[in-house]
């Protein structure tokens, strides 16, 4: 029982052949059977045009074209094509994914391990950052800032230069401590640590008033030097007589 309604007929005179899987010649755009689908089965035009160009289909899965040869049924290309999943070498214009990503390996990739750093599949034998020279890092280890060095210098001379302040104790022991911290202080002189601060200070000093513009770690040490001795005069006025 034939369905005209399903299908198109082939438009060779001699043939008339409803075809439920017709084929269009690209060249004169006629719909023909399986036995006419050939430019030489139905007599195409094209053949006697020298200029006529050679088309290739297109994948409408994958959108690439898919090569043919002369004479070769393209809609079994196609469907071979379409078999093996659009990844037949024939058009992959692509490295294939399940090949290492180092330069000169073609290690085909079972398990590819996936590099943390640049995010690309490696074998075994490059896993590695060091083995495929991964640049996923680099900017993450490069030299610290300048701020995260003055940061740092600033640190080193504040506890250098800076005597530890001593343990707080209650009020009643420092009025009764006073006078002998004071016979101490009297007796024994000025400590030499605090020597070499009066002198950095007294520099410090000297270069503002000449004009000299200091360092941020000369600011911060003045800063240190001013604010222990605002809290030093502080302790004295609170001492009991």
């Amino acid at each position: 029982m034939e369905l005209p309604q399903v299908g198109k007929q082939c438009t060779e005179a001699s043939c008339r052949q409803l075809d439920f899987l017709p084929f269009t010649c690209p060249n004169c755009n006629k719909v023909f059977c399986q036995d006419h689908w050939k430019r030489e089965d139905h007599k195409c035009p094209s053949l006697q045009d020298p200029n006529a160009d050679f088309r290739v289909p297109t994948c409408p899965i994958c959108h690439n074209p898919v090569p043919i040869k002369r004479g070769e049924d393209p809609n079994l290309r196609m469907n071979q094509h379409i078999e093996s999943g659009c990844n037949d070498r024939q058009t992959s214009t692509s490295p294939p994914s399940n090949v290492c990503r180092q330069q000169g390996c073609k290690t085909k990739l079972l398990v590819p391990m996936i590099c943390s750093s640049c995010k690309q599949s490696y074998c075994v034998k490059h896993r590695l950052e060091t083995d495929h020279q991964c640049t996923g890092r680099r900017a993450a280890s490069a030299s610290p800032s300048r701020s995260a060095n003055s940061k740092r210098n600033m640190t080193k001379f504040f506890h250098k230069d800076v005597p530890p302040r001593p343990a707080s104790t209650p009020a009643g022991a420092n009025s009764n401590r006073a006078p002998s911290h004071a016979h101490a202080q009297t007796g024994l002189g000025i400590r030499p640590i605090d020597r070499e601060h009066q002198r950095h200070r007294q520099v410090l000093e000297d270069k503002i008033r000449r004009g000299v513009a200091l360092t941020e770690s000369e600011q911060v040490a003045l800063a240190t030097y001013r604010s222990n001795d605002s809290s030093s005069s502080d302790g004295k006025s609170c001492i009991i007589s």
